[in-house]
């Protein structure tokens, strides 16, 4: 692994950010107030700011996908990788997508 590659997903307060790790959020004591904490460092408002809008945003564009393919009768190959077609909703009901949360 070369140096650039080794530092890309590390972000200004030097947490990992690969897509495929969850990070730990916690809280502390800051002072004399709360502070949360992403991986055992504190985060500035802004940043739980923007996580929070990303959470939001998340979620709004799950219910989008649900609303447009969810029961609509399509069929889907090659993401369970046998090669044979299968219903789209049963995608999303065997990955916990659910209607009421979207």
């Amino acid at each position: 692994m070369d140096e650039g590659t080794e530092t890309e997903n590390i972000t200004e307060i030097g947490v990992q950010t690969d897509p495929f790790v969850i990070p730990d959020f916690s809280q502390g004591v800051c002072a004399d107030g709360a502070s949360i904490l992403m991986d055992g460092k504190p985060l500035t408002i802004e940043e739980i700011l923007t996580r929070l809008r990303k959470g939001v945003n998340a979620e709004r564009i799950v219910g989008e996908i649900l609303d447009a393919f969810y029961g609509q009768n399509m069929e889907v190959v090659g993401w369970h990788l046998n090669g044979t077609l299968k219903p789209i909703d049963s995608f999303f009901e065997e990955n916990d997508w659910s209607l009421d949360e979207a």
